[in-house]
Parts: structure tokens; sequence; C-alpha cells
């Protein structure tokens, strides 16, 4: 038993320590540019090879005609190598790379020493359809490509997007959830329409319908972005905003955005849609993830993945994985797979696995497997398979199976034990290895449940019942004796398999007994320490006998040796200070069933 519970705590802390160092991984969406491929193309256009390489990874190249030589051939030999290092062999340090949505977007580098063009601004307008049926897209966003310029259609399709005029090249992204991206290349030095249709996705995209006051009535969202339809963060995020998060898959990591509030931020509308090495919300903060740090004075929102430290005044909000050192005043919620610590004053929430730790004021949730340390001043649930610690003033529960150490100042539940458990009182399903550890301890399946009848030299009758498990049981007793003496007795004890029939146990009480002839008052306590045969008769009946050593004392007897309805015998005696103490070898018979 203490094995299995130190080996726990060993591996949990291990888990931890690593955690803490950011080894753990975050297993988010692979990015594009970090995708592994294999290829061989030999002497073929510069076209043709980054065609080869976007369905190596599974992408789409966009790129501006004019950057690409016709009549340049090209080399390629690459042995699982990422996206990005090989595109910088071929296409040098000239060309930025960038990921939206499933393209790779290519741009070429501005010299720092362009002249800046003049401060005059153009407007481009248009709408955005669905392909083959012309119904209008409503919600639809346009992004500028590397910078933050973004426009959200209307109701009728329509958009305006303006820019500053000139030579530059600009890149604009059409995106909405369920359709495929379309990306344009414009040099914006006249005002111009730019009408676009997008195809829908395939595989279509799993979709729940959302509350009314959400993102609309009636309007559909991927089912993975939870976290936009919670009304919290209704409240506090504007609809535009949500809409283009939701639209918008940017996998660039900023390096600083800084935030009021969500709709009041360094990254505009595109907040939700960004990564961030550091985010600072003055009050609270709506952004797409982070790799680094976050701190918010109030709140911090993240709506895929954050890996790194965060830090909220209230608390922290973030929609997938999570990996690192997370803090909230009051509260944690991760809706994806959490691999790190939490603190939080009153709770934290994880609706996924969690490796790691947990620690609360009042109480840690998780519906899934669990794996590390839970402390909470009131309870820790998980309704999966527990491996490590949970540590709780009043509540612990583990749905599915318990596979660590369970600590609680009340209740301690488990549907299968394979651990240890500790606490006033005990609920097992089934008990593969392990111990229920309590003032009671119930087993359904696989524990030693017995009802039993017994006599010995003092109390000539007593009733026992002993729950728990063959390895540590529950004892509780009554019994009395012709002199009217009531005895009440708790306890422990153990019971060993002999073979096929025979058994051997080890009992271990205390009691209290009192008179009962004039008035109902205490007269003495004893220890019992009891050993005893037990041969199995039937299936459910059981007789035994054994020997047995007590130690009793008790008051008010005065001088006489032998107060009423206790042994004459005793190879101890002591009177001292209006209390006797006297110490005997007895023994105890009956049946168990």
């Amino acid at each position: 038993m203490a094995r299995v519970a130190e080996n726990s705590i060993c591996r949990m802390l291990t888990a931890t320590a690593l955690i803490l160092v950011f080894l753990a991984p975050l297993h988010a969406q692979e990015r594009h540019l970090s995708k592994k491929i294999t290829l061989a193309v030999s002497s073929v256009p510069l076209e043709q090879a980054l065609a080869t390489i976007g369905e190596a990874g599974n992408f789409t190249f966009s790129y501006n005609a004019g950057m690409i030589d016709p009549s340049r051939r090209v080399t390629v030999n690459a042995t699982n190598r990422n996206v990005d290092a090989v595109l910088t062999d071929l296409l040098g340090e000239k060309v930025r790379k960038k990921e939206v949505g499933d393209h790779v977007i290519l741009l070429m580098n501005v010299p720092r020493d362009e002249k800046p063009e003049v401060k005059t601004e153009s407007t481009v307008t248009g709408f955005v359809t669905e392909a083959g049926t012309g119904r209008a897209l409503g919600d639809a966003t346009v992004y500028e490509v590397g910078g933050k310029r973004s426009a959200l259609t209307n109701a009728s399709g329509r958009y305006s997007v303006t820019f500053p005029s000139g030579e530059t090249m600009r890149t604009l992204a059409f995106c909405k959830a369920g359709y495929r991206d379309t990306v344009v290349f414009i040099r914006p030095v006249k005002d111009r329409a730019i009408s676009i249709s997008l195809k829908p996705a395939m595989p279509a995209i799993e979709k729940i319908p959302l509350q009314q006051g959400s993102l609309g009535a009636g309007a559909m969202i991927p089912q993975e972005i939870a976290i936009d339809s919670m009304p919290f963060v209704n409240a506090l995020v504007p609809r535009r905003t949500r809409i283009n998060s939701l639209n918008l898959r940017i996998f660039d990591t900023w390096p600083v955005q800084v935030s009021l509030v969500p709709y009041i931020s360094t990254n505009w509308k595109v907040s939700g849609s960004v990564n961030n090495a550091f985010s600072l919300n003055i009050l609270a903060g709506y952004s797409g993830g982070v790799r680094g740090f976050e701190l918010g004075g109030l709140l911090n929102i993240d709506r895929n993945h954050v890996r790194g430290f965060q830090l909220g005044g209230l608390g922290n909000i973030v929609g997938k994985k999570t990996a690192g050192l997370q803090i909230g005043g009051l509260f944690n919620v991760d809706l994806g797979h959490f691999y790190g610590c939490q603190f939080a004053g009153l709770f934290n929430w994880v609706a996924d696995t969690v490796r790691g730790a947990q620690i609360a004021g009042l109480f840690n949730y998780v519906p899934t497997r669990w794996k590390g340390a839970q402390i909470a001043g009131l309870a820790n649930i998980s309704l999966d398979h527990v491996t490590g610690l949970q540590l709780a003033g009043l509540l612990n529960v583990a749905k599915e199976e318990n596979r660590g150490v369970q600590v609680a100042g009340l209740l301690n539940y488990a549907k299968t034990l394979k651990g240890v458990q500790v606490a006033l009182f005990n609920v097992t399903a089934k008990v593969e290895s392990g111990v229920p550890v309590g003032f009671f301890s119930y087993v359904h399946r696989g524990g030693y449940l017995r009802a039993e009848v017994s006599g010995d030299e003092v109390f000539y009758v007593n009733i026992a019942f002993k729950t728990g498990t063959r390895r540590l049981y529950n004892i509780f007793k009554v019994g009395t004796n012709d002199s009217l003496l009531m005895n009440f007795a708790y306890g422990v004890g153990t019971m060993f398999n002999l073979g096929k029939r025979f058994g051997f146990n080890i009992d271990l009480t205390g009691s209290m007994f009192f008179g009962t002839r004039q008035s109902f008052s205490w007269y003495g306590s004893q220890l019992k320490l009891a050993t005893a045969f037990e041969y199995l008769v039937a299936k459910h009946f059981s007789v035994f006998l054994g020997p047995a050593f007590n130690f009793c004392f008790y008051s008010d007897a005065g001088e006489q040796a032998y107060p009423e309805g206790l042994p004459f015998y005793n190879f101890y005696d002591q009177y001292h200070s209006g209390t006797r103490e006297q110490m005997w070898v007895g023994g105890v018979i009956g049946f168990r069933i």
C-alpha cells in the first residue's frame, strides 16, 4: 500500500517538474511551415516545385505571379525536412512567408531604404458570394495579410477596405468559417472593385447552432471553437471581433500585444486570430493564443493554445490546449488538454485531460483522464481515471478509476480502486488492488462485508458488522452480558487466507461499556486484540475460534478486586487515583455470514 502511494506521488512530482520547465508537449495543430516533408524533384520549373511542396504539406501556395521566373529550373531533395527550411533554400531570405488558413503566402521583403509613399488612400470594395449558388455571404472577413486592416461583409455580402495608395503589393485574404480561403494580390494605386466567390470547405466542418444573442440568431460555428459561444465571453467581446476570429486563422506569433479591453487592442479587430509572445491586458484581453507570457489585470481570454506563463487577476479562459503555469485570482477555465500547474483562488475547470497539478481554494474539476496532483479546499472531481494525488478538505471523486492516493476530510469515491483512499468515509464500487482507510469503508465488489455473532468471557452475546477489504476492514460491534452491561465497540481488522476453507483474522477494537440496572452510565473502557481461525462451512457461513488479549480500565470501583460483570482472573491488576486497570487473556468464538 505504501509503495503504491509512494510510486504514484513520485511519478506525479517528476511529471510536474518537467512541465514547469516547458518540456511538456503542447500537441497543438501543426503549422504548415513546420511540417516535415520528404520529396525529390529534379530540374523542374520553380512553379511546379512549389506545387509539389504544397501537395506534400497539404496546403496551397499563394503568391504574386511576378515573383516567379518561369524559366528558372530547380532541384529539390528533402528528407524529413520542415517546409520553412526547404522554401528558404529555394527562395532565399528576400521572401517572407505568412500562414493564413490553408494558405502559405509568399511576399517580397520591402527594402528598408525604400522611399515612403505619398499618404493618399485608395479603397477596395466588392462582394463575397458562395460559389455555385451566387448567394451573398454575410459575416465573411477580408484581411490584409501581414497587417491589421480587416473588414466584415454585411448581409448582402458587401465589404470595403481602405489602404494607403502606392505601388507596394498588398495581399487580401477572403475567409469565412466553413469555406475555402481565397487570396488576392493588388497594388492600391486607385479605388477598385473586387468580388470573390468562396467554395464550401471539404470535408464539411461539423457545426453546432448557437443560442440567440451569441454570434447572432441562427449562426453556426465549428464544434471545436466552443469558447466563442460562452455567455461570459459573449458579454465581453464584440460580435464583430468574434466573427473575425471564427473566420480567420493566422499562424504567425506577433511579439507584443497590449489591450485595455477585448475590443481596444493593438491587434485591432483580428486580435482573436493572432498568437502573441507577450500579451499585456490592462483590464481584459482577447487573443488567438500565447507562446510566452500573458498578464491580465482582470481577465485573459485565449481562443486557441497557450504555452508559457499566464496570470489573470480574476481568471483565465483558454479555448484549446494549455502547457505551462496558469494562475487565476478566482478561476481558470480550459476547454482543451492541460499540461502544467494551475492555481486558482476558487476553482480550476478543465474540459479535457490533465497532466500536472491543480490547486484551488474550493474545487478542481476534470471530466476525462487526469494524472498529477489535485489539491482543493472542498472538492476534487474527476469523471474518468485518476493517477496521482487527490487531496481535499471535504470530497474526492474518481468516477471511473483511482490509481493513486485520495485523501479527504469527509468522503472519497472511486468506481474502481487500484490505490489508496484515506477519509472518514470511503465508497468504492470495486477494488482490484490497494485499500481504503477510514472510519467506514464500503466496497460493492471485491470487498469484505460480514455480519458476525460471537461470545467471549465478558460479553456473552456480541453482534458485529465488518466492512471494507480483506486487507483492512472496519468493525462495528455491540454486546451485553448477564450483568446487563452494554458494550459498544469500534475497530479495524485484517483477514488472511490459509487455504480454500481456512482463514485467520486479527481484530483490534476499542469499546466503552455502560451499566444499565439503575441508570445508563459509563462503567469502563476496554481494548481487545483478538485473533481467530476461521473455517468455511458453507458458501456464506463460517465459524471461528481463537484467543484474545484484553486491557480494561474503569473508575468508581472502590477497592473491590473484581467489579460486577468482569472476569475474576487476570495477570495484571492495579488500582490508583480512583481507576482500576486490569489485563487478561481470554477468547472469542462465533460464526459469520
